[in-house]
């Protein structure tokens, strides 16, 4: 009878913490609402506000969002001929390589679609050309206090410059996981991207 007694008291007390996890965990997707800053950083405590994401809730498991960039950091440039919004370092120039080929849709599961919109190109500060060796891809994970981090990693952006290349099953979605190998941070000028 006792240990009947221990087990449901053990049984209580896992259902409690099973249901407190879930909903710090759905805390975060609720707190993603209204207007969020866009910022890159790295190590040394250097960090650009490169725009803001609005987020607008369609229903329970998926939010649409709008990317705007801040005009007075992300500067207009025509590399390759064609114009690039790019934020500048001292070292390195990351243009913007948005690409929006679904509905600006995220769910509880899914920030694709985010990620997509956030691509960047890397050149040299000035640079008159760019290189789709490098392409850099924010990988983004929503936190329990409703934040979106992403850390950095290289990606070949030839299937954006050349879509006609890729098979059409993906050429919505031509990043995999193969594409993506994780960006040095010491040679990397802004390595993290926080939503927030």
């Amino acid at each position: 009878m006792k240990n009947s007694f221990v087990f449901r008291s053990i049984g209580v007390g896992l259902l409690a913490f099973t249901c407190s996890g879930l909903a710090q965990a759905n805390g975060g997707w609720e707190k993603l609402e209204g207007q969020k800053s866009i910022l890159l950083s790295n190590p040394n405590g250097e960090q650009v506000t490169i725009g803001t994401v609005e987020f607008t809730p369609l229903n329970s498991e998926s939010k649409a969002f709008k990317v705007t960039l801040a005009e007075d950091r992300m500067q207009e440039y025509f590399l390759a001929m064609r114009p690039f919004k790019c934020v500048s370092g001292t070292t390195q120039q990351y243009c913007l390589f948005p690409v929006s080929n679904e509905p600006a849709v995220i769910s509880k599961t899914d920030l694709t679609t985010l990620e997509y919109q956030l691509m960047f190109m890397k050149t040299k500060p000035n640079a008159l050309h760019v290189n789709p060796f490098n392409g850099l891809y924010y990988s983004l994970s929503l936190e329990n206090n409703g934040e979106i981090r992403g850390v950095q990693k290289d990606l070949d952006m030839d299937p954006f410059i050349t879509p006609d290349a890729v098979p059409a099953d993906k050429k919505l979605r031509p990043v995999n996981g193969k594409d993506l190998v994780a960006a040095d941070p010491r040679s990397s000028w802004m390595p993290e991207m926080v939503i927030r």
